[in-house]
C-alpha cells in the first residue's frame, strides 16, 4: 500500500502543471459544489424559519405595543376622569344647603369632560357611562333601546382588584342595547368603598372593530390571524378558517404560567400544524398573537431544493470547463512572469512585468511593477532624505553655540559687573549656564517637554536682562505634557526669530511673548505668540509655502524656523511640524505640532 502510494506520488510529481492543476482542482470543485448545494438546502430551511419567527416575532411586537399604546390611552383618560374634582364631590354627594348649586355645576362640568374624551377618541370609543349613587351620565352617538346595568351584580361580580379597574375583552355590549348588536372592549372602575355609602361605576366602551382592523393590518396571509387574547376571551382579526382554528385551551395555556412572550407549536381542531408566536402588552397582561400553518411557512423549500440542485449541476460544468481553459492560459503566463522574476531576484530593477491579462497574472505583474516603483521611490526619498536629516542635524548643532548671542550676552554681563550690579550679572551667568548645559544635553537629541521650556526659559531671561523694559514673556503649559518628549532647540529659534523679526522692530511698545502648550489626543501642541510688527500676507504665504516643500538652501524666509520644520518632520513624520499665522501690525503666532510619545 505504501509503494502505490509512493509510486503514486512520484507520478503526480512528474506531470505538468496542467495536469496537476486539474488532478486536484476538480475534485475539490466538484466536492465542494456538491456540499454548498448540501448545506445550502439545509441551511435554507434552518433561514427561511429563523425569517419567519423574526418576521412574526416583529408583526406581534409592533401590533401589541400599538394595542398597549391605544388601550394605555383610554386607561389613562379613565385616570383623568376619576381624578377629576367635580367627580370626587359628586362621588362623596357632601353637598351642604349653602352650595345647593354646587352640585349641578359638578355634573354638568364632569359631562362635558366625558363628552372631551368621547370627542377626542371618537374612532376608537364606542361609548362612555357613569353611574353613582343611583344617578347616570352617558355619551353615546345613537339612540338606544335601553341604557343602564344592574349595579349590583356588577358589584358582587367583579371583585378583588386592588384598585377596582377591570377589563372585558370582545363582547355584546351590556350597557347600551340597540337593535344593531355591537361588540365593545371595556374598561371600567367599580365605585365601592367600604368605607363610605357611595356606589357606583366609571366604565368606556371601545370599539371592537377599531382594534379588529389593527389586527387585520398585522395579517401576513389569508391563511394567518392575529389575535388580542384575555383570560374572557379572543378578539380575533378575521373569520378563522376551520381547518386552522385552536382549542380554548390553547389560549388558557397563555396565561397559565403568565409569560410575556415566546413561540408554542401548537396543533388545530383538525389536527394541522400551527406556528402561535405570542406578545404580552403591558397595560392589562392581555396577549396578542399571530397563529400561521407550517406549511405556510415552509412553501418555499420545496423549490429551494430543486433550485439548488439544478445550480449544482451547472456549476459543476462551468467549473470543468474554465478551470481546463485557465490552466492553459495559467501555465503560459506563469512560465513568461516566472523569467522575470529571476531577474528581479538578480538585482535588474529596471524591467517591467507587461502582463496585459486581467486575471491574477495580471494583477499579479501590475503589482510587481508597483512594488518595483516604490522599492526604487522609497531608496531615493531615503537617501534624500538621509542626506537632509544630516544637513539639518548640522545645522541644529551648529546652532546651539550661537556666537552673536554668546558675544552680546558676555557682553552685557560685563555692562552689569561694570555697573556694580552683580546680583544682576550673577543672574545672567546662571541663566546662561542652564541655557547651554540644557542645550548641550549630554549629546541627547530628545530631551523632554519640561527640559525644553526651562531652555527656553532661560534664554528669555537672558533678552529680558538685555532688553530690560521692552520686553516681558510668559510661559503658561499645561503641565501634562511636561514629560512627552520632544526634539532639542524647537522651541528658542521660534523665539529667538519672534524677538529679532518682530518685537525688536517695533517701537515705543512693550514685546511680549507668550509660549503655552496642551495635549490634544494623542498629540502636544506648543504655541509662541508675539506681539511683534507680524507679516503682511505675501511674507506669511511665503512662509507657510517654504513649510510645505522640502528643504531648499535659495530661500528668504526664515532658516531657522523652516530648519525646526523639517526636522520635527524627519522625526516624527510629515503630519507634523509648524504652522503660523499673523497680522501684520499686530502679532504672530507659530503652533507646534508633535506626538505626545515617540515611543
Amino acid at each position: 500500500m505504501v509503494r502505490l502510494l509512493q509510486k503514486f506520488s512520484k507520478n503526480i510529481i512528474d506531470k505538468p502543471l496542467k495536469v496537476k492543476l486539474l488532478l486536484f482542482i476538480m475534485p475539490v470543485i466538484v466536492l465542494s459544489v456538491a456540499m454548498t448545494g448540501f448545506f445550502s438546502y439545509f441551511y435554507a430551511i434552518k433561514q427561511i424559519k429563523k425569517n419567519a419567527d423574526d418576521l412574526l416575532k416583529g408583526t406581534v411586537y409592533q401590533t401589541g405595543t400599538f394595542v398597549n399604546d391605544r388601550l394605555a390611552a383610554i386607561f389613562e383618560q379613565l385616570v383623568i376622569l376619576e381624578n377629576e374634582p367635580s367627580f370626587q364631590r359628586l362621588l362623596l354627594n357632601d353637598y351642604p344647603s349653602s352650595e345647593r348649586f354646587q352640585r349641578l355645576h359638578d355634573v354638568i362640568d364632569f359631562y362635558n369632560q366625558l363628552n372631551q374624551t368621547y370627542q377626542r377618541y371618537y374612532p376608537m370609543v364606542d361609548s362612555i357611562y357613569f353611574q353613582v349613587n343611583g344617578r347616570e351620565l352617558q355619551i353615546f352617538d345613537e339612540a338606544p333601546n335601553r341604557v343602564g346595568i344592574h349595579l349590583e351584580e356588577w358589584l358582587s361580580k367583579y371583585q378583588g382588584s386592588p384598585k377596582g379597574y377591570y377589563w372585558l375583552n370582545d363582547h355584546p355590549d351590556q350597557v347600551f342595547s340597540t337593535v344593531r348588536q355591537r361588540h365593545v372592549i371595556t374598561i371600567f372602575k367599580v365605585l365601592d368603598s367600604p368605607r363610605t355609602t357611595t356606589k357606583g361605576i366609571l366604565l368606556i366602551n371601545l370599539k371592537s372593530d377599531y382594534f379588529k382592523e389593527l389586527l387585520t393590518n398585522g395579517s401576513l396571509d389569508n391563511n394567518s390571524y392575529l389575535v388580542l387574547s384575555s383570560p374572557d376571551g379572543q378578539l380575533f382579526s378575521d373569520k378563522v378558517p376551520p381547518r386552522y382554528g385552536v382549542t380554548n385551551s390553547i389560549w388558557r395555556n397563555l396565561f397559565r404560567h403568565h409569560p410575556t412572550q415566546g413561540i408554542m407549536n401548537i396543533k388545530s381542531r383538525m389536527g394541522r400544524k400551527l406556528l402561535l408566536v405570542f406578545f404580552q402588552i403591558k397595560i392589562n397582561r392581555w396577549s396578542v398573537a399571530v397563529v400561521v400553518p407550517e406549511r405556510d411557512l415552509l412553501a418555499e423549500v420545496g423549490k429551494i431544493k430543486k433550485t439548488v440542485w439544478v445550480i449544482v449541476l451547472l456549476v459543476v460544468c462551468l467549473a470543468t470547463l474554465a478551470t481546463v481553459i485557465i490552466a492553459n492560459g495559467l501555465v503560459i503566463s506563469l512560465n513568461a512572469l516566472v523569467k522575470q522574476v529571476r531577474r528581479f531576484e538578480n538585482g535588474d530593477y529596471n524591467i517591467q512585468f507587461n502582463h496585459r491579462e486581467n486575471n491574477e497574472i495580471g494583477v499579479l505583474a501590475k503589482a510587481l511593477n508597483g512594488m518595483l516603483g516604490t522599492i526604487q521611490d522609497l531608496l531615493y526619498k531615503i537617501q534624500t532624505e538621509q542626506e537632509q536629516k544630516r544637513q539639518f542635524e548640522l545645522n541644529a548643532l551648529q546652532a546651539q553655540i550661537n556666537p552673536h548671542f554668546l558675544y552680546n550676552t558676555l557682553g552685557s554681563i560685563k555692562h552689569l559687573i561694570d555697573m556694580k550690579e552683580n546680583g544682576q550679572a550673577s543672574k545672567m551667568v546662571s541663566a546662561l549656564t542652564n541655557f547651554f548645559r540644557i542645550g548641550i544635553s549630554r549629546g541627547k537629541e530628545i530631551i523632554t517637554v519640561a527640559e525644553e521650556l526651562e531652555h527656553v526659559r532661560n534664554y528669555l531671561m537672558i533678552q529680558k536682562m538685555r532688553y530690560q523694559e521692552n520686553l516681558d514673556f510668559e510661559i503658561n503649559v499645561h503641565p501634562e505634557i511636561f514629560n512627552c518628549y520632544i526634539i532639542k532647540l524647537i522651541l528658542q529659534p521660534i523665539v529667538e526669530n519672534s524677538i529679532y523679526h518682530g518685537i525688536k522692530n517695533k517701537k515705543n511698545t512693550l514685546g511680549m511673548i507668550k509660549i503655552s502648550g496642551w495635549g490634544e489626543g494623542e498629540n502636544v501642541i506648543i504655541e509662541i505668540y508675539d506681539n511683534g510688527i507680524g507679516m503682511d500676507q505675501t511674507t506669511l504665504n511665503q512662509v507657510k509655502h517654504s513649510l510645505q516643500i522640502a528643504y531648499q538652501e535659495e530661500t528668504t524666509v526664515s532658516i531657522g524656523l523652516r530648519n525646526v520644520n523639517e526636522r520635527i518632520r524627519l522625526h516624527f513624520g510629515s503630519q507634523y511640524g509648524l504652522t503660523v499665522e499673523s497680522i501684520e501690525g499686530q502679532y504672530t503666532l507659530v503652533q507646534v505640532k508633535i506626538p505626545s510619545s515617540i515611543f
